[in-house]
């Protein structure tokens, strides 16, 4: 490539050099309009001197230099191409290395995560036992039998969940399998608190004056809802506000309940609904209070009842506009 770029400007400078030769010459025969000293002095002191214009002359390449200079730019145009090929080749090079690191950490990273998912399953095993047989050993201890008993009902939850995600994955396997071979597929597996549930009830009537009774109340509503029971967690949120008014699970309770009546169908389920909303009304500064006006405005709403329906989303606005400073975050509130 730089053999054909040197013979295009060598011939190039060929072609140019007989206009340089003539040029020479026409300076060595002086130019046109030459005097003699003598004859400028007899001239007349401003009388206007002919300048001589210099020619302009352009030379066209010949049939030489124009292939040299199309060998040139061809020469060009492959070592963009070259250039451009080597570019796409290290970036593709990269992107191969980039990619199978990514594979490995990804690999490692699952197998560490199974690792530590297997170790967090065998400790959490050999805390029930332990926790189970000292519940059975000392079943009415005041001082140490209740956090026991909370304590192993909440790895009784924690273990339902963890069973639950392992029998979901077996049994998609066995779905695709079925839907495969034109089966119908296994009943979806259900999560199963019954074991936690026990241990919340003993928990609440065998030590009423236990510190955290009104956390033991809240998730044995919550777990009869996680399992279908509606009737029978509303009746235990029921319970926590009305054992436990001053209990922070207390505005939390009153939005499930309200949840409850706002998708029941039945009479007076809405009215329902519209006065447990209603308790957070007062508590600007909890996490559910927006949720709660948007649920009561709603309600209205469906009630028909359009004025309180307009109040209840007004709250909401003036809310919203002085927690965001004008913007409202509609995200926030849903």
């Amino acid at each position: 490539m730089l053999r054909a770029a040197v013979a295009a400007l060598a011939a190039l400078g060929a072609a140019a050099a007989p206009a340089q030769s003539g040029a020479a010459e026409s300076a060595a025969s002086g130019p046109a309009g030459w005097a003699s000293c003598r004859d400028r002095a007899a001239a007349p002191a401003h009388a206007p001197t002919a300048a001589a214009a210099p020619a302009a002359s352009t030379v066209a390449p010949g049939p030489a230099a124009a292939a040299a200079l199309g060998e040139f730019e061809e020469s060009v145009r492959r070592f963009e191409e070259e250039a451009n090929a080597f570019r796409a080749e290290v970036r593709a090079r990269i992107q191969e290395r980039f990619d199978a690191r990514r594979r490995f950490l990804a690999e490692n990273y699952e197998d560490a995560i199974r690792d530590l998912e297997v170790m967090e399953r065998n400790e959490r095993e050999s805390t029930i036992v332990r926790l189970e047989e000292f519940v059975a050993r000392y079943p009415d201890d005041p001082t140490f039998t209740p956090d026991a008993t909370f304590r192993l009902a909440e790895l009784y939850y924690e273990k339902a969940n963890d069973d639950w995600d392992l029998a979901v994955a077996a049994w998609r396997e066995k779905a695709r399998k079925a839907v495969a071979a034109g089966r119908d597929p296994p009943p979806e597996p259900l999560k199963s608190y019954a074991p936690s549930i026990a241990l919340y009830q003993t928990l609440i009537t065998g030590f009423p004056a236990y510190r955290f009774a009104d956390g033991a109340q809240y998730l044995l509503a919550y777990c009869l809802g996680e399992m279908g029971q509606g009737e029978e967690s509303q009746a235990a949120f029921r319970a926590l506000v009305e054992r436990h008014p001053q209990s922070a699970f207390v505005p939390e309770a009153w939005v499930r309940i309200g949840d409850w009546w706002f998708d029941a169908v039945e009479a007076g389920a809405l009215r329902r609904a519209a006065e447990a909303y209603a308790h957070l009304e007062d508590l600007r500064g909890h996490p559910l209070y927006a949720r709660a006006l948007y649920k009561l405005g709603w309600t209205y709403y469906r009630m028909d009842d359009f004025e309180h329906a307009v109040g209840a989303f007004g709250r909401l606005l003036d809310h919203e506009l002085a927690a965001t400073g004008g913007r409202p975050d509609r995200k926030s509130v849903v």
